[in-house]
Order: structure tokens, then C-alpha cells, then sequence
């Protein structure tokens, strides 16, 4: 029983549950759960992959150790630890002529494009739709998909530029695809561990979090 509490104290054994939005469940947490159980393999891990409307509520239930996603702004009862500065992009196939030059790519020069990007009501949606106002521009959205990583197959497909936040490129083949900043407005689309206020991790969970910081900060 001693040796029992030892690990669990030291965070060698335990169990560990995670709210994750979708995107981040298929593309950084496969990684990231290869890196920790190799570390911790006695650690029981479940995912709880949401939709981002339901991670908010997911976390402040109470119901997993913390979360890894992105909030749409400061939230009253949850503490985020960035990881992941990133922001939004326009991801095309490498052939695809696109306005703007190395710098970005305005809102006002998309205009022009037909767009692939994720349905009304989804969090990206919701950045790229007040981007789009505070901009004074109409965008023509020529495909609307649940999932970002569908928007990222079909401009890997060749069917137009999608919006996308510029990390979720590194999942994906980048001799084919090119990633350009949008801007006037830059739009921040940060990836964090939101916890919740006044909740103090397990040592397990801790180890799991210093794991996002370390090996996929950028």
C-alpha cells in the first residue's frame, strides 16, 4: 500500500481524463499520448474528444483533470496555460495562385477567393466571422465542413484555400500545401491546458501538462 501512494504521489501511476476539442484529438493528443505513456505507462488515460461549444462546460464540470483546446476569450472559473501561440491562416495548395505576399494575406484581398472553412456556430467560425466584419469584408465560403481537418483534406485536395488556424499544418504533407498569416486583423488562435480555478492538478495530470509545454510549445 506504501509503494502504491509513493507512485501515485510521484505520478507513475493514476488515472488521467482529458476534454479535448475534436481537432486537437486528431491531430496533437496521438502524439502527445505516445510521448507521456512511454514516460508513464501505468497511467490509465481516457480522452473525452468534445465539440468545441461543449469543452467549456466539459472542464467546469468537473468531470476530467483539465482540458486541451482553445478559448474563445477569458472565461470565469478556468485558468489557461498557452502553449501553442498560433493564429489564423490561409492553408492552399502550393499551386494555387494567392494575393498577398510572403507578410499575409489581408481580409480584404479574400474577398476575391472561394473559401473552405468550418460551419456557422463552430469556435474558428466564430473568429473568422468578426474578423471578417471588423474588416468590412464579405467572404464568399464556397465549402462548409464540420471538422477543420476536413477543410484541410479539400485544400490538400486542390478545391481552394481554406481558413485555418496555421498549426494544423504540421500535421499535414507540407510539400503540398502553404500556409500564409491573415491580416488586418491578425486574429491570435491559441491552443492551452485550461484547468479550472482553484483546482491543483495530480501529479499524474501535472506531468501530462509540463509534457504539452515542453515538447509542443510554439
Amino acid at each position: 500500500l506504501g509503494s502504491g501512494m509513493a507512485e501515485l504521489a510521484a505520478g507513475r501511476r493514476g488515472r488521467l481524463r482529458i476534454a479535448v476539442t475534436s481537432t486537437i484529438a486528431q491531430t496533437l493528443m496521438p502524439r502527445a499520448l505516445r510521448r507521456y505513456t512511454q514516460q508513464h505507462p501505468e497511467v490509465k488515460v481516457a480522452i473525452d474528444d468534445c465539440a468545441p461549444s461543449q469543452f467549456v462546460e466539459t472542464v467546469l464540470s468537473g468531470q476530467v483533470d483539465f482540458g486541451v483546446g482553445t478559448l474563445q476569450a477569458r472565461t470565469p472559473g478556468l485558468d489557461e496555460r498557452v502553449f501553442v501561440h498560433d493564429h489564423l491562416a490561409v492553408i492552399a495548395d502550393r499551386d494555387l495562385p494567392l494575393p498577398g505576399g510572403a507578410a499575409g494575406i489581408t481580409w480584404r484581398q479574400l474577398a476575391a477567393l472561394r473559401l473552405i472553412t468550418v460551419k456557422p456556430g463552430y469556435g474558428v467560425r466564430n473568429s473568422i466571422d468578426a474578423a471578417a466584419a471588423e474588416a468590412g469584408v464579405r467572404l464568399e465560403i464556397a465549402y462548409e465542413v464540420t471538422l477543420l481537418t476536413t477543410a484541410l483534406a479539400m485544400a490538400a485536395g486542390g478545391l481552394g484555400p481554406a481558413l485555418l488556424p496555421a498549426s494544423i499544418l504540421a500535421h499535414a504533407d507540407p510539400s503540398r500545401l502553404v500556409a500564409r498569416r491573415l491580416i488586418r486583423p491578425t486574429v491570435a488562435r491559441n491552443i492551452a491546458v485550461v484547468t479550472r480555478q482553484g483546482r491543483s492538478l495530480s501529479p499524474a495530470a501535472a506531468a501530462f501538462a509540463d509534457l504539452l509545454a515542453s515538447e509542443f510549445a510554439i
